[in-house]
């Protein structure tokens, strides 16, 4: 089963993502420092939180193949560095699921999520100039069920705000 994202549809969920993880604060460590400054310019923030969530996935080859939704519920690590330095900024994004267990609502099988999305946004508050790249890989297994999502993206916008170049590549595999 193959879906495809448009780069701006990818970008708007992600972003919508980073911010009900940013709301949603349970343990929070923030550093702002200008010892960690690069130049005399530059300052950087660096944001450590852990997230519970508790989502519904649709897993398409569980259930003998008749498919479930399976409930998860875990934490999600959420490491965000961000570098500003002078009008540019440099953003690193890592999230991680930890201890996430699932149940199936029709079967009752435990599965286990795991994975990782990266996501590094470079850009100029100046001439408004913007690339984006992401890698999500995230995996919900069970008992006889792999289900796999990968998705990677990037997209570049110039200083005009028109859109150069993008590739987004989405695939999900379940067996």
């Amino acid at each position: 089963m193959k879906k495809q994202f448009t780069p701006t549809t990818r970008t708007l969920m992600l972003s919508l993502w980073v911010i009900l993880f940013a709301t949603c604060k349970k343990e929070t460590s923030t550093v702002v420092s200008s010892s960690q400054q690069l130049s005399a310019k530059a300052t950087t923030f660096t944001s450590n939180e852990k997230q519970p969530i508790n989502e519904i996935i649709f897993v398409p080859c569980a259930n003998n193949g008749a498919g479930e939704n399976v409930e998860l519920k875990g934490n999600v690590h959420i490491l965000i560095h961000t570098t500003l330095n002078g009008n540019n900024f440099n953003t690193k994004y890592h999230v991680q699921p930890q201890g996430i267990i699932g149940v199936g609502q029709t079967t009752g099988i435990i599965y286990h999520g795991s994975g990782v999305t990266q996501q590094e946004i470079k850009g100029s508050f100046k001439n408004e100039k913007y690339i984006e790249t992401d890698i999500n890989n995230f995996k919900i297994a069970g008992h006889g069920v792999n289900y796999k999502i990968h998705d990677n993206m990037h997209i570049i916008v110039d200083a005009n705000g028109e859109t150069t170049a993008t590739a987004d590549n989405f695939s999900s595999d379940c067996k």
